[in-house]
């Protein structure tokens, strides 16, 4: 699972993060924007998952906080801290091959230049990883809300992942999981 909490929050936003992980019970979950350390993220989540492995990356800069937590009995992993964001390289229980899983926070400015670093790299075209997190972009018109306004570079990012021979695995649809208060064009978040 992945999912961009837009910082920790008080009760009821902890009290909410709390019901949906119980209810839909992740074994590798990926955070962006804790918007705090990465202790008090660990802190945070080892409270929701005790036993645990958790690695993350302090709230700075463009990365605005990364965790990464997984149930060992469900998967071995090694954690890196990478330019990019996280990532996990090891085992799930039951494969033989070696996955890598990015988890990144993908920068609003500047996207072509990171992206195409990190196509530079190699690393997209393993047909191990998968890459996970807050991208920043919309690749097509049906991932825009309040807006019939798409994304210009979307063709660019859809050409890079293809030749990457990624694969878009389309969410689950839960429908909005947080409201900012806010009315019209400005006022919905999605998963």
């Amino acid at each position: 699972m992945t999912f961009n909490i837009r910082g920790l929050g008080g009760g009821p936003k902890r009290n909410s993060l709390c019901s949906l992980f119980c209810l839909l019970k992740p074994d590798i979950l990926f955070i962006q924007e804790t918007m705090t350390t990465a202790w008090k993220a660990c802190r945070y989540f080892l409270t929701l998952f005790p036993g645990w492995e958790v690695s993350a990356i302090d709230a700075s800069g463009r990365l605005r906080g990364l965790l990464c937590l997984w149930n060992p009995s469900f998967c071995d992993f090694r954690s890196f801290t990478t330019t990019a964001g996280l990532l996990l390289i090891g085992r799930v229980k039951g494969m033989e091959e070696e996955l890598k899983l990015l988890n990144v926070y993908g920068p609003y400015r500047d996207r072509i230049s990171f992206w195409n670093r990190l196509a530079g790299c190699g690393l997209l075209n393993d047909p191990n990883l998968i890459l996970a997190g807050d991208l920043n972009l919309t690749l097509s018109h049906s991932e825009v809300w309040g807006t019939d306004i798409r994304d210009p570079l979307a063709d660019h990012f859809t050409s890079l992942f293809t030749d990457a021979g990624l694969v878009d695995m389309k969410p689950l649809d839960t429908g909005p999981t947080w409201r900012n208060g806010w009315l019209g064009d400005e006022g919905i978040s999605k998963t």
